[in-house]
């Protein structure tokens, strides 16, 4: 029996953002919001909101076999239990992301250099466009 085709999937964020890239059966979906106003956080806590939130995603479309990639060191690494998670609110924000990944029959985290990756401009891009929420396939 052939292994089922696993999906990329691309997360970044700035603290007034988040993005989600899907590389998925030849297609490319590209998810990003901003992030409400009002609500102040740090860079990790937003890495962490798009990692949730592209995990969320793929179970939502069936996906169940996933690599995620992500240039955040910091959360690749304390999801992967590599880094101590001091802080309470990214502990509880880990320990979503892993109850998450336990939904998976495979996945796969890798950091990766932020040329690299896709999820990057869309990030920014809400930003610069002053919308809420990008939404394409292509």
């Amino acid at each position: 029996m052939d292994k089922p085709t696993s999906v990329d999937m691309f997360v970044d964020a700035t603290p007034k953002s988040v993005a989600v890239v899907f590389k998925a059966y030849g297609k490319t979906l590209t998810f990003a919001k901003r992030l409400p106003e009002d609500d102040a956080r740090s860079t990790n806590t937003a890495e962490y909101l798009a990692l949730i939130s592209g995990l969320r995603m793929a179970l939502k479309k069936g996906y169940r076999n996933l690599r995620v990639y992500s240039d955040s060191m910091l959360v690749v690494w304390q999801v992967k239990g590599k880094f101590k998670t001091r802080k309470k609110h990214l502990r509880d924000l880990r320990d979503i992301a892993r109850l998450a990944i336990e939904n998976f029959d495979y996945f796969y985290l890798q950091h990766i250099p932020g040329e690299k990756n896709l999820a990057d401009k869309p990030s920014r891009e809400v930003l610069k466009r002053g919308c809420t929420k990008i939404d394409t396939e292509v």
